[in-house]
C-alpha cells in the first residue's frame, strides 16, 4: 500500500497532520490543514492551463478542477489515516511526535483534571506563550474548567516559532477561546523592564511604533544598565494575559 502513495503525497499528507496537530482545531483533518504551499501549486497549475487552454473550454478546465479535488481528498484521507496510526499505541510504525501528544491532551479533556487536580494546583502560568502552538494554549486555557487560574506570559514583538505553526491565533483572540463559564480575561500590559534604562526604552518604543505603528510606552530603569525594584518589574512582565473565575 505504501508503494501506490507517491512521496509528494506522502509528504503533503505529512504537513496536514503537522499542521493539525499545532492548531486548536478539533478532529478530523480537513482541506483547510492543507500546506500552503500545496494550495498555491495548484492554484498556479489552473491559472497555468487557463492560461493555455481553448477560449471557453469549460470541460478541459472543469476535469483539472476535479483532478485537484480528487488529490485534496487523498491527501485529507491519508492524513486523517497517519494521525490514527500515531494515536494507536498498538501501531509501531507510526511514531507520535511530541506535538502530537500535546494534541491528544487538548483533544481529550477528561484528561485535564486528572493532569492538574483542583485543590493540588492553584494556579497556571505559561511563559513565552507567543512561541507555543494554539494546540498547547487551549490546553492550558481549558484548565480554568477544572478551577485553576491560568496566567499567558507573552510578547507577541518576540515570536520566532512561525515556522513550526505557531500562529498566536489563540493568543490574539484570547477572549473568545476561554470556554463558557471558565472565568473572565484580565490583561495587563508591560510598562517597566529591569533590563534595560531610559536611552534604550526610547529606542525600542520608538521601533515598536514605526514597525507597528502604535506602541506602549515602555519604561526602563533608572540607570543606563537598568535599575528599579526587580520583583515589581518582573510581576509586570509577566502578568499579561489572566483567566480568573468570574465573582
Amino acid at each position: 500500500e505504501a508503494c501506490a502513495i507517491s512521496p509528494e503525497v506522502a509528504a503533503e499528507a505529512r504537513a496536514a497532520v503537522s499542521k493539525f496537530v499545532s492548531s486548536a482545531d478539533r478532529e478530523p483533518i480537513s482541506d483547510k490543514h492543507l500546506g500552503d504551499k500545496m494550495t498555491e501549486k495548484m492554484e498556479k497549475e489552473l491559472e497555468r492551463f487557463n492560461g493555455f487552454a481553448r477560449e471557453g473550454d469549460a470541460e478541459a478546465e472543469r476535469v483539472v478542477v476535479e483532478k485537484q479535488s480528487a488529490l485534496r481528498r487523498e491527501i485529507v484521507a491519508l492524513a486523517n489515516k497517519l494521525w490514527r496510526a500515531m494515536c494507536d499505541a498498538n501501531n509501531r510504525n507510526a511514531g507520535i511526535t511530541h506535538d502530537g501528544y500535546v494534541k491528544r491532551f487538548q483533544l481529550d479533556g477528561a484528561r485535564h483534571s486528572q493532569a492538574f487536580k483542583r485543590g493540588q494546583v492553584a494556579c497556571l502560568l505559561l511563559d513565552e506563550a507567543q512561541d507555543c502552538t494554539d494546540s498547547m494554549v487551549t490546553a492550558v486555557v481549558s484548565q480554568r474548567l477544572s478551577g485553576q487560574s491560568v496566567i499567558l506570559a507573552f510578547d507577541e514583538h518576540q515570536t520566532i516559532y512561525q515556522f513550526r505553526h505557531a500562529t498566536g491565533t489563540v493568543l490574539n483572540g484570547i477572549r473568545s477561546h476561554v470556554p463558557p463559564g471558565a472565568g473572565v480575561v484580565h490583561t495587563r500590559t508591560l510598562s517597566r523592564s529591569f533590563r534595560f534604562g531610559p536611552p534604550l526604552d526610547r529606542l525600542a518604543t520608538e521601533l515598536i511604533r514605526f514597525f507597528k505603528t502604535a506602541a506602549p510606552q515602555l519604561g526602563g530603569g533608572s540607570g543606563g544598565g537598568g535599575g528599579g525594584s526587580w520583583a515589581d518589574s518582573m510581576a509586570k512582565a509577566t502578568v499579561t494575559a489572566t483567566v480568573t473565575a468570574t465573582a
